[in-house]
């Protein structure tokens, strides 16, 4: 292994996966204090066990394992079957639990920014996600027999799979800058959380198609490896690599800041008010209110 760049890549994904793994356990941390604070009891990750909470953990973790994955496969210098399973399942997992957290925190914001067809229209994309992203773990289930059917089906997969999500993504994007546009030339009067919720959903979102963008020429050399059996880094695609992947993890950043951010703008402001009342203060209102609503709406789509 005599090329710099892939070293540095290699180490890269290591650290990153790191890093949100410390993440996942601050966030771990943080939510299981702020419950107990909340009821006054100590009930543990049961009690704060809500759907964007977990929704928000299964991202984190599925990211950092994706990250493991692409370490492993940048290390051995070719697709050993560790790789392909650890990079397939986090990524497809967390394509899901991306959208799924998004659409949960943030369907009151986005309603106030587009038209209920387009709503209606992201409300069946949505649904839809978790299609191709199981399709694309079964194909690790494939025989090698058929290997030929198997990477077509995977690729496939993979490519609807990152189509919806960035879909999503985008009508995300659009949704939080109108939001932001229209408080501050507007003047609306809405709950401060909504600010919270577009300026870091904004950010978030921008860093995910940003990623994905980025990621293309490594895509193209992947495809390459399929065909030819050959994974030889080129250094455009190795930059570009390294780029989606801090990209990826300044995404997972900025979901756990936003979390903090509606836990208490104090925290980071210096705010003298006791942990216990801003927890108290937001689980009273900010985004367990949004999330109620947002879940008995989701409640009725499936039904109908």
């Amino acid at each position: 292994m005599s090329n710099p760049l892939q070293i540095f890549a290699i180490y890269l994904q290591l650290t990153l996966a790191s890093l949100i793994g410390l993440g996942a356990i601050l966030f771990v941390g943080i939510v299981v204090t702020v419950e107990q604070y909340s009821h006054g009891t100590r009930g543990g990750l049961v009690s704060c066990a809500t759907p964007t909470n977990c929704f928000l953990l299964i991202l984190i973790i599925s990211i950092a394992l994706y990250f493991i994955g692409e370490y492993f496969s940048l290390g051995s210098g070719g697709e050993s079957a560790v790789a392909s399973i650890t990079r397939t399942c986090g990524l497809s997992i967390a394509e899901c639990s991306y959208v799924w957290f998004n659409w949960l925190r943030s369907a009151d914001v986005i309603r106030l920014n587009l038209s209920p067809k387009v709503m209606n229209v992201a409300k069946w994309v949505l649904n839809t996600t978790p299609v191709p992203c199981i399709v694309t773990i079964s194909c690790l289930l494939m025989p090698d027999s058929i290997a030929t059917t198997r990477a077509t089906v995977y690729l496939t997969s993979i490519g609807f799979s990152a189509f919806l999500t960035l879909a999503l993504d985008v009508l995300f994007a659009t949704g939080f800058y109108r939001q932001i546009h229209n408080m501050r030339h507007r003047s609306m009067a809405v709950p401060p959380e909504y600010a919270v919720i577009a300026s870091f959903g904004f950010a978030a979102s921008i860093l995910t198609l940003i990623g994905a963008v980025l990621l293309l020429p490594f895509i193209v050399f992947y495809v390459l490896y399929l065909q030819t059996g050959r994974l030889d880094f080129g250094a455009a695609s190795l930059v570009s690599y390294c780029g989606c992947s801090v990209a990826l993890f300044c995404m997972v950043a900025a979901l756990l800041v936003m979390k903090l951010q509606l836990l208490r703008p104090g925290w980071f402001t210096g705010s003298r008010r006791g942990v216990k009342q801003s927890v108290g203060d937001y689980f009273g209102s900010a985004e367990s209110k949004i999330v109620t609503r947002n879940e008995a709406a989701m409640g009725n789509d499936i039904k109908t």
